[in-house]
């Protein structure tokens, strides 16, 4: 199996420009959003000179949908407009820019489509942490995890699709990478990754499961246990995230604020294994959202292994510590 490529930042765009530029046959892709003028130009010339490359994009209908349930207060009928008029116009733009490709715009009100990830002709597989849109590439933690591989490939399209992991035994699919939800097998994954014997590195814009954090609470008071975490400083949004921030906090437990900015990332590094994707660890992300996400050994991430290490440990040590335990 080939190694697994990993970019950063703006170079995590390149890697898609490059991956769409290269298609012969077929883009599939899940995106929570796409408003990136360079991957939009890139897609819109594989359809200009390339007509027989069959582009298909699965795009989240409604991405707002929870600020928008805050202000309606309760009022189905007005949220449900909202929702309407929110699909509909992401519908008419993808027409509009795209008129060659096949678009599918989900308005399911209760499955949040979150991926952000893409196929090409049915191989290689690319998988980010943050949007494809301009914050996405200029604000901190955008990572891009890229392979070839038919079973890993398989996998991401059948999520792509709306395949769970339950749908999915017996088949090739079950023995790769990936990781997708909706489905019970993704939080079965993340927690053997949390159970890890070696010290964790996380880094995550969202992190507000009160299981995930009951067990690196937990994990915090073992003895010779030095767990780091980064947050995103969106969590003082949340009234839920914030209580979670401050139970890990209140344990001591080592976590560190990246700001200013939006922090994108989504990583998990247990020393054996990673996870690059785009579940946050949040009960939407791990039991509710349609994500899709990366789990292999760090020795099969190559040099991308000691690269995200690298990364975490220079965001870390800018930042100040705040009751922490000595290691």
């Amino acid at each position: 199996m080939a190694e697994l490529q990993v970019t950063f930042g703006a170079a995590a765009r390149d890697s898609f420009c490059r991956a769409f530029g290269g298609a012969q046959y077929s883009i599939e892709a899940e995106l929570y959003r796409l408003d990136d003028p360079e991957i939009e130009r890139s897609l819109k010339e594989v359809l200009a000179t390339k007509p027989w490359v069959r582009v298909c994009l699965h795009v989240e209908g409604f991405p707002k949908r929870y600020e928008a349930k805050a202000r309606c207060a309760g009022d189905a009928g007005k949220f449900a407009d909202l929702g309407n008029r929110s699909t509909s116009a992401a519908a008419q733009r993808l027409m509009h820019e795209f008129p060659g490709a096949f678009f599918e715009v989900d308005d399911d009100p209760k499955t949040l489509v979150h991926g952000k990830a893409a196929v090409i002709d049915g191989v290689e597989t690319l998988v980010a942490c943050a949007n494809l849109d301009r914050s996405g590439f200029d604000s901190p933690g955008q990572v891009c995890v890229d392979e070839v591989s038919p079973i890993d490939a398989t996998a991401a399209l059948r999520a792509i699709h709306g395949s769970t992991a339950s749908d999915r035994v017996g088949s090739l699919a079950e023995a790769g990478h990936v990781v997708s939800g909706p489905d019970t097998a993704t939080r079965a994954r993340i927690d053997a990754l949390l159970r890890s014997p070696n010290d964790l590195r996380i880094a995550m814009e969202d992190l507000s499961d009160p299981k995930v954090v009951d067990e690196l609470i937990e994990r915090n008071g073992l003895p010779r246990r030095h767990d780091r975490i980064l947050v995103g400083s969106d969590y003082n949004n949340s009234r839920w995230a914030a209580h979670e921030f401050e139970r890990l906090r209140q344990a001591h437990v080592a976590v560190r604020v990246v700001e200013p900015g939006y922090f994108h990332e989504k990583y998990i590094d247990s020393g054996d294994e990673i996870y690059v994707g785009s579940h946050n660890l949040t009960r939407n992300g791990l039991d509710a959202a349609r994500e899709i996400g990366i789990i292999a050994a760090a020795s099969e991430y190559g040099s991308g292994a000691p690269a995200l290490r690298a990364d975490f440990d220079r965001r870390w040590d800018a930042l100040r510590s705040d009751g922490e335990k000595t290691p």
